[in-house]
């Protein structure tokens, strides 16, 4: 993805397509804010369930979902869209609205407020 917005960094890119974007992986780790609410954004293949549950790949072989975490169970935006190109333009758009600190970070369900309000603190700043 060109353009990535500030704080923002690529942290998996597949050949398929598959990409992973993560937020200040250098201040989300054991000595600094919790490594486990690293905000992450996915791009990758729509799936839906198949028999007994299974993800299976999408009938529409040219959709693509693109999902913001905020923890490891904590989804706060997910769309599938028609193709790839659509699903990096608002995967863009969400990175630089958390960046721009236009998420709310009460969403988050882990944390207790010393690590939001240190958060708020990097995105308040640019950090």
């Amino acid at each position: 993805m060109d353009l990535v917005p500030d704080g923002w960094e690529p942290w998996h890119d597949e050949s398929n397509g598959v990409t992973v974007f993560v937020y200040r992986p250098d201040v989300f780790d054991a000595t600094g804010l919790p490594a486990g609410c690293i905000p992450t954004l996915t791009i990758k293949p729509a799936r839906s369930r198949g028999p007994r549950g299974r993800p299976v790949r999408s009938r529409d072989a040219s959709a693509w979902t693109v999902q913001l975490f905020l923890e490891p169970e904590l989804i706060i935006e997910r769309e599938t869209v028609d193709d790839r190109s659509v699903a990096v333009t608002r995967g863009r758009e969400w990175m630089t609205a958390f960046a721009d600190g236009e998420i709310a970070l009460d969403v988050y369900e882990l944390s207790d407020p010393r690590y939001r309000e240190t958060l708020g603190a990097f995105l308040d700043q640019g950090v």
